[in-house]
């Protein structure tokens, strides 16, 4: 499943790479991706260019074209049935990136990998992930066991899920989405846009409006990491820290919904970050414990980026957690039911 940003060399080399492809399972599909600032744009990513048949030792590369202007003869076959295929792909791609950043996170805390879901999806304050999906017990496994294997690498890094788990979801991401398989989920906050990006490598998978802080109590900048994710601060989903906080390198700022939306966008926190109720409990799901969040003047693309169904995790059943600090005030944290292997 590759895709490219038009018809310029770039994306001609992206074609040329699933045309010589050798003995490939099935073929392979190229699609559009378009740039959202410096980003490629995972949202809007998906209008169909081609369907490639890779060559074999019986037959040569075979083409089915969905866009006239990349097709040579300048026709196109009807794009809807593979437009629904990318359209289901891709929430998919986004739960094993997940899952893979999760386990990224829980190697560099714990110097191991994870040996269950349940290392990951577990109660506070060890809930790396907010829950667990169903299929993702599959990838968990095909990713252990690759790990685990006799001839894996000293020092090797989690690869990508492709052999298990919903036939929908299957097809390594490719061509400009390629760092998706490549590189966890990082955060970026653009203090000058009022941005909050979510991403892997050059890839924006999200891009929300947040509030940010006051002219006497800004926003801090720099690198930071999620070190702390709460359900229902202070108990409630309607507080002043809305359903959601995740806190920044245990110090008392935190990313946190809100119960004033219309502070979201402009200077007015004591330093936080709020969210709209929907777009941090998407980010809830979308992030893990150990998560990079970097804070600066600058970095974010301008327009919002989400998608039309919001990622949800299965979430883990609730029970009381301790109460703690995030910026002048107390959450009761309530996590999520532990994953079960």
């Amino acid at each position: 499943m590759a895709a490219a940003v038009g018809r310029d060399e770039a994306g001609q080399a992206i074609l040329g790479k699933l045309l010589t492809a050798q003995d490939q399972a099935a073929p392979s599909l190229l699609f559009k991706s378009p740039r959202l600032g410096n980003w490629i744009d995972w949202v809007k990513a998906g209008t169909p260019i081609a369907k490639v048949d890779a060559p074999s030792d019986r037959a040569a590369a075979s083409v089915d074209w969905y866009d006239s202007g990349w097709c040579p003869c300048g026709t196109a076959q009807d794009a809807k049935p593979t437009a629904a295929r990318i359209a289901s792909w891709k929430p998919l791609q986004e739960g094993k990136l997940v899952l893979r950043s999760a386990m990224i996170a829980y190697k560099q805390r714990t110097g191991k990998w994870p040996a269950s879901p349940k290392a990951l999806a577990a109660a506070y304050p060890n809930n790396i992930m907010s829950g667990w999906n169903p299929e993702q017990t599959a990838w968990f496994g095909e990713l252990s066991a690759e790990l685990s294997a006799k001839t894996a690498a000293a020092g090797a890094a989690a690869g990508w899920p492709n052999e298990t788990g919903p036939a929908d979801g299957n097809g390594a991401p490719a061509g400009t989405l390629a760092a998706l398989a490549e590189q966890p989920i990082e955060i970026v906050i653009d203090k000058t846009r009022h941005r909050l990006a979510v991403i892997s490598g050059g890839v924006l998978l999200r891009n929300y409006e947040v509030g940010l802080g006051a002219k006497d109590t800004p926003t801090p900048e720099g690198s930071f990491v999620i070190s702390e994710k709460v359900r229902n601060p202070n108990g409630s989903a309607t507080g002043a820290f809305g359903s959601r906080g995740m806190t920044l390198s245990d110090t008392l700022y935190a990313i946190h919904g809100t119960d004033e939306p219309s502070s979201v966008g402009k200077d007015e926190s004591h330093g936080c970050a709020r969210m709209n109720k929907q777009d941090v409990e998407e980010l809830f799901d979308l992030v893990q414990i150990g998560t990079k969040v970097t804070i600066s003047k600058g970095g974010a693309a301008r327009r919002a980026a989400r998608a039309g169904e919001a990622l949800q995790a299965e979430a883990c059943a609730e029970r009381d957690q301790p109460r703690q600090k995030i910026r002048m005030a107390r959450l009761n944290r309530m996590p999520a039911r532990p994953a079960t292997d």
